[in-house]
């Protein structure tokens, strides 16, 4: 079958037909399905390029040649709901940190569920060493030693089991120990900065008690060949918040998800028998050896009852990480700019703005392209102000610039050195400077109050090292561009340095991507969305911020915020993950009678909102909701950054209908989608008031969490409003009943006009606003990502991009939406900037590639993540309607393999060389007449080409 397009009526909206295509494509493809068995069909380009990416996809495996030593030298790994943080110790111990993404305790925060040591006798030989992520295996190799004392291990997951196995094998006879070590042995109480990790208590008064249980561990008598232990929930702190915010009388509308809940594992082996308490040991030396560890977490009657789920086998229809792998790629040949390669001069003793001149003299300074090693600058002094120091003499006195070569700044390393004379104590002036003042386009070195202190791109680097006045000194700064490391040296000694990238080098982009996907994947098929403040794979605080809480501790708790959670699951479809923003979609329709319930209560209308930030039963946090109620109305939340927040339903609604428009999901559709949209829009329809010509008047509300006060129709939910009833309302009439539809239509023509500034030609926060400003974030672009209506293949693509260029906040890191953003407006460069700054993200003293942040929350940031993701993609292939844009947004210097997901059941497969796109498969075949291109690329063969306006 094939949808004769020139039929359809040229008045029909883009949503009516993209619902009209997409109606076709899944007749075709159940069709297809059903004589799939008897029609041999042709190997396809595109499919010849799948063999290619796994090949590519296994080059790209992460590779470590010296051990992790501690947690902060940790690879992740993980099934979807079990997952480990797995290292090993200088005395060759295999150390897993274990965790799930359901182990919520009685205060709603997600534990671990504790680590697990496995050693050797005699022990692994880790001088030689080697240590492999395989994204296509879901697995962690390690070998190591040489001569006779070879051994490997494997970690892996188990397609029958919620488990993970560690299969040993040795050249030479070794007792083998499997330890677990747990540090809950007794009933805990949360207080002060450390409830922040349970974010519902959090700055709960200090009468207050907030206590979680210890673990238990089942005693050898009851379990002699396996080590098994839990955590149970035998209170909760869901009633007392009920109470609390007033909600006692409307209590059955909320369940309690964390009473009774119980979660643990077990630890075993054949040939293994239980030593003591913690640990199962071999019977004798052997050559191999498999330990499985098994989780399980639920809501059970009993413990026992927990315990026959933790050896049940789990029916698991999901495709393995191969399968995922060679359905959607992304590999990309990024040329990463020199942060010194920028159009300004070296500038010698003052900035940008012709300020912070020096004070004194600047005898020499010389450049070098290279970061001079700690022995050529101590050299230096040693010889004196005539020695001939490192690179060429850019100059001889203040006040003056230096041109570089490109040969000069091409490579992004380089050496600042000279012999200064600063007049007085506490001097704050440049020594030297390439970059824009405030910006972080290049780097300067200077004095800040007779201190030292460089800036090379987004790292600064301040020293405690004090220039003494009128005495000739000599000063230097290095910058490695590999390792990314400043180091700032007085009279040839070091003095400051920013921290080295463990390991020596960051990863590429193919890495960073696949490695991220790999962590997404690890932790979203749970009963609870992952969390955006470090997933299921943080570490103990001490190796984020030096703070000497436990493994359990997470900056923002165990709460959801609907900002930062939504940015992990947005670029699943085109990654052909779809199926796992379930764990989304059904986490806000269990809360939706909830929901329902408090709005009734509170405001007195029907509908339902979803709070910005709520806990796993549906309600606000206690701390955000506010402890002190002496004469406050029930229905006054205290925190003002989403007090009134209300354009959480709309893209939750957004994001339904996109699964929809990409899978064809009739039942999620039905069972899921339409409830939600339901309640979401009859709130907006009995809570507002309407103007004299029935537009909605949205009030109080706030856009987003910047603008506060005076905010009528934010732009953030008006956008979502008209988006989801136009969307809703072109849904096909037998998936929508009578009243369904003349809600959807009614609230449609109700909606306010999408906000823009006094004279026409930027987005605006909202229709009326203080300008005063709150928080980080550009509102007014939400019209452009999150939701579909400005941009290139849009509307009002101008007005995007100067909103876009007269933007506030200008941020790469985190949940910040510039990337996705950029590459809507089809603004390559920009985009390809963001993607290079969020992958210079990952913290330094960190590993693995995905250890970005902390950022504004924690480490792993799943946001920043989630965002790299999606901005990549949203580059290199976008969804309009009916219409696919391909390379809206990529630069012509990358060259890029891809394959992403469209709506209607779409693969796009291409390839990107030297500024051409020299190969492009579309399947469904038929879909290719969709295809737009982005501006000035042209397709591979004649078939017609479109440029995208």
């Amino acid at each position: 079958m094939r949808l004769n397009l020139c039929a359809v009526s040229a008045k029909i909206s883009r949503m009516e037909l993209l619902t009209t295509l997409c109606a076709a494509r899944r007749l075709v493809v159940r069709t297809t399905l059903l004589l799939a068995a008897c029609i041999v069909t042709r190997v396809s380009h595109a499919d010849l390029q799948a063999d290619r990416a796994r090949d590519e996809l296994t080059a790209n495996d992460i590779i470590w040649t010296s051990i992790g030593e501690t947690a902060a030298g940790s690879m992740p790994i993980g099934d979807g709901t079990l997952g480990a943080n797995v290292w090993v110790e200088s005395n060759g111990d295999l150390v897993l940190l274990l965790s799930h993404t359901d182990a919520f305790s009685e205060a709603e925060r997600l534990l671990k569920l504790g680590r697990v040591r496995i050693s050797c006798d005699p022990p692994l030989e880790v001088a030689s060493f080697v240590q492999r992520m395989s994204f296509a295996e879901n697995a962690i190799t390690i070998t190591t030693g040489v001569d006779g004392s070879e051994a490997s291990l494997r970690v892996t997951t188990d397609a029958a089991f919620s488990a993970l196995h560690v299969q040993l094998q040795s050249a030479r006879p070794r007792q083998i120990t499997a330890t677990l070590e747990c540090w809950r042995t007794s009933e805990h109480q949360l207080a002060g900065a450390e409830l922040k990790s349970a974010w519902v208590m959090r700055d709960a008064p200090a009468s207050m008690e907030v206590k979680e249980s210890a673990d238990v561990i089942i005693p050898i008598e009851r379990e002699s060949s396996a080590v098994v232990w839990y955590h149970r929930n035998e209170h909760s702190i869901v009633p007392f918040t009920l109470a609390h915010q007033g909600l006692s009388l409307i209590a059955a509308s909320f369940s309690d998800p964390l009473l009774h809940r119980t979660f643990g594992g077990s630890m075993s082996a054949d040939g293994f028998h239980r030593r003591d308490s913690s640990s199962i040991v071999s019977a004798k030396a052997l050559l191999t050896a498999d330990i499985i560890i098994k989780a399980a977490c639920a809501t059970t009657t009993s413990v026992d009852a927990w315990r026959a789920l933790l050896d049940a086998s789990v029916a698991r229809v999901q495709p393995s990480a191969r399968e995922r792998f060679a359905s959607s790629w992304v590999f990309a040949d990024v040329v990463a700019p020199s942060v010194i390669d920028n159009a300004h001069p070296l500038r010698i003793g003052f900035d940008s703005n012709a300020q912070n001149r020096f004070d004194g003299e600047i005898r020499v300074l010389r450049f070098a392209s290279n970061a001079a090693s700690p022995e050529a600058i101590a050299a230096i002094p040693q010889h004196g102000i005539d020695s001939s120091g490192l690179g060429i003499v850019v100059a001889r006195q203040s006040g003056s610039t230096s041109k570089l070569t490109k040969e000069l700044v091409s490579t992004g390393s380089f050496t600042v050195e000279g012999w200064i004379v600063v007049n007085k104590a506490h001097a704050t002036c440049r020594i030297a400077d390439k970059m824009t003042a405030g910006g972080s386009d290049g780097f300067l070195f200077d004095l800040q109050d007779g201190k030292l202190r460089a800036i090379v791109g987004n790292i600064t680097v301040m020293t405690t090292a004090v220039v003494m006045p009128t005495v000739l000194t000599h000063v230097a700064l290095t910058y490695d561009a590999l390792t990314q490391r400043v180091v700032i040296y007085l009279n040839g000694v070091a003095v400051e340095s920013s921290s080295e990238i463990v390991g020596g080098q960051r990863a590429t982009l193919s890495q960073a991507l696949a490695a991220q996907r790999a962590v997404t994947l690890a932790a979203t098929a749970g009963e609870f969305p992952a969390k955006f403040n470090g997933s299921i794979f943080t570490v103990a605080p001490k190796f984020v911020n030096g703070v000497a809480f436990n493994e359990d501790f997470r900056n923002w708790g165990g709460d959801y915020w609907w900002q930062n959670t939504r940015l992990i699951y947005h670029g699943m479809l085109a990654r052909g993950d779809g199926d796992r923003m379930k764990s989304l979609f059904d986490f806000y329709f269990r809360a939706l009678e909830g929901c329902r319930a408090r709005a009734r209560l509170y405001h007195g209308v029907s509908g339902a909102y979803f709070p910005e930030t709520m806990t796993t039963f549906a309600t606000y946090g206690n701390g955000d909701y506010g402890w002190n109620r002496d004469g406050i109305d029930v229905n006054v939340v205290q925190c003002p950054y989403w007090q009134w927040a209300w354009n959480q339903g709309p893209e939750l609604v957004a994001m339904m209908l996109d699964h929809y428009d990409y899978c064809g999901d009739e039942q999620l559709l039905r069972e899921r989608t339409l409830p939600i949209a339901r309640e979401v829009l009859a709130y907006f329809d009995a809570r507002f008031a309407r103007d004299a010509n029935g537009v909605l008047v949205i009030t109080p509300t706030q856009s987003a969490e910047t603008y506060w006060s005076g905010v009528v129709n934010d732009l953030p939910t008006v956008v979502g409003l008209r988006e989801i009833t136009a969307r809703l309302c072109a849904l096909p009439t037998s998936s929508v009943n009578a009243s369904d539809r003349e809600l959807f239509e009614r609230v449609r023509a109700a909606c306010p006009a999408m906000p823009l500034t006094s004279d026409g030609l930027r987005l605006s926060p909202a229709e009326k606003f203080d300008p005063v400003r709150s928080n980080c974030e550009n509102p007014e672009l939400y019209a452009v990502w999150p939701f579909n209506g400005v941009g290139v293949g849009r509307e009002h693509l101008d007005i995007g991009r100067a909103s876009y260029a007269a933007r506030v906040e200008r941020m790469t890191h985190g949940w910040t939406q510039d990337g996705m953003q950029a590459a809507r407006l089809g603004l390559a460069d920009e985009a390809a900037a963001n993607v290079l700054a969020k992958l210079a993200n990952t913290n330094p003293a960190f590993r693995y590639p995905t250890n970005w942040g902390p950022n504004f929350d924690w480490l792993p940031d799943q946001c920043h993540g989630g965002n790299l993701l999606t901005t990549v993609q949203e580059m290199l292939v976008q969804t309009v309607g009916a219409k696919i844009l391909v390379l809206p947004a990529w630069p012509a210097k990358w060259n890029a393999r891809f394959r992403l997901h469209a709506a209607c059941l779409t693969t796009v497969t291409g390839e990107v060389r030297d500024g051409k796109l020299v190969m492009l498969e579309v399947d469904p075949p038929s879909r290719r007449a969709d295809v737009l291109l982005g501006e000035g690329w042209m397709m591979p063969t004649m078939p017609t080409a479109r440029a995208a306006q």
